[in-house]
């Protein structure tokens, strides 16, 4: 999993859209709990939804079935306000699957990759479900 994209969006947008996050940090960027520093980023995210790092098999199911997860980077606080949070996942089909999904298409596309680059793929099953089109190639 690496960032595919950034995302402009509110927390509060977030956690409309997708439901609370997964992952929150007790403490802070500069000051993490000692449970902080038990997570794969040492505490360097505050919140994640959909991350594959969890001993929980509901939030790596969770992960799977999104194919991305969102997450902010070295705050020191979660961002409330407007924030280009990262997206991540394994291929540039995480960024299509989140705009599917959350209708939110304020991004950036990384490196060379163009809009048209990004195919649906059959099976993306938004929550709640919702009917995928079909896809001619």
């Amino acid at each position: 999993m690496h960032q595919v994209a950034t995302v402009r969006a509110r927390y509060s947008d977030l956690v409309k859209l997708l439901g609370e996050p997964d992952y929150v940090r007790e403490g802070s960027y500069s000051n993490p709990t000692d449970k902080d520093l038990e997570h794969c980023f040492d505490s360097i995210v505050s919140v994640m939804w959909a991350g594959d790092y969890e001993d929980k098999e509901e939030v790596k199911e969770k992960y799977k079935r999104w194919g991305f997860s969102i997450c902010d980077w070295k705050e020191e606080e979660t961002p409330k306000g407007l924030y280009m949070w990262t997206l991540r996942g394994e291929d540039e089909q995480a960024m299509y699957k989140f705009e599917r999904m959350t209708g939110l298409k304020d991004h950036t596309f990384p490196f060379f990759w163009e809009r048209e680059d990004v195919k649906e793929i059959q099976g993306v099953s938004p929550q709640p479900p919702q009917p995928i089109e079909e896809v001619e190639e």
